[in-house]
């Protein structure tokens, strides 16, 4: 295999473009705080990348029986990189995270720290451990913006977005988690999705991204963001509104169930950028 190829075969582990959105939460947190970017607010989102990559390359290490039923295009499960190569990779991120945060300080510091814990967890038992996995992961990736505003000096400005955010990653990690029932039922995996069947999923996801939409238009009604906010924000609706529709019509056979999630969950994934450019105008 070439080395190009054995790259590209890395940054598909690490699901770089959500690392790079996970960086992108850190420095918007600071700039809602502080609109003058610090070297921290830099250094903390670069730290963050690297701990979000590590991170999904332990979930591909511990998935690695359900993927091959559910995603078996993925790097490990198809073979491409072993689990002692994911496992390496892991630690080299983990570790360069966490030393990086140091030289962002205390706040990025305890940040890394308590990542690396939480996704470690998560892979190891919250996974299979219903609600409380989407719940963490929902809190690890909505928490971005608390740390940008930590380092910013003003943590207050990060909670708007953070609340968005995990109501936002909840939703879609129900979704994903409903997409993936099929092969975690056939492993005896007891995920969330597992546990409360299509019916009860389809009424969680729903309300989810209901929130979602009730909950992003909050800031500008309160006056907390003005209109360069809330047009991205009214530009996300009917996308929103698309994905609920797509659960409700669909079928309760299990292929066509999960093809609908996936396209909801693709579609959320679409819609995240457009959520950061929002918070990142909401303060003009």
């Amino acid at each position: 295999m070439s080395a190009l190829n054995k790259l590209r075969d890395y940054l598909v582990l690490s699901r770089l473009h959500n690392c790079l959105l996970a960086a992108a939460s850190v420095l918007i947190g600071s700039y809602l705080a502080n609109p003058a970017m610090t070297l921290a607010s830099l250094i903390g989102a670069t730290a963050t990348l690297l701990v979000a990559a590590g991170g999904y390359a332990l979930n591909d290490v511990y998935d690695i029986g359900t993927d091959r039923m559910n995603k078996p295009w993925r790097a490990v499960a198809s073979g491409r990189i072993s689990k002692r190569s994911a496992i390496g990779f892991t630690a080299i991120c983990w570790a360069a995270g966490v030393v990086l945060s140091v030289f962002a300080g205390p706040v990025a510091l305890d940040f890394a720290s308590a990542y690396v814990v939480l996704l470690w967890l998560y892979s190891f038992r919250l996974k299979s451990a219903g609600v409380a996995g989407p719940l963490l992961v929902s809190a690890v990736s909505a928490s971005g913006f608390l740390l940008g505003a930590g380092l910013g000096g003003n943590s207050a400005a990060g909670l708007p977005p953070f609340a968005l955010a995990f109501a936002f990653h909840f939703a879609r990690e129900v979704a994903k988690g409903a997409a993936d029932l099929p092969g975690d039922s056939d492993a005896g995996i007891g995920t969330l999705a597992v546990r409360m069947g299509w019916r009860g999923l389809a009424i969680l996801c729903s309300l989810s991204i209901g929130a979602v939409m009730a909950l992003s238009i909050i800031p500008f009604a309160a006056g907390i963001y003005g209109i360069f906010y809330f047009v991205p924000v009214l530009a996300m609706q009917p996308l929103l509104a698309l994905c609920i529709y797509l659960i409700v019509a669909t079928g309760e056979d299990a292929p066509s169930v999960s093809r609908a999630y996936w396209r909801v969950a693709r579609i959320l994934k679409a819609i995240m950028p457009v959520g950061l450019i929002a918070f990142l105008l909401g303060s003009i």
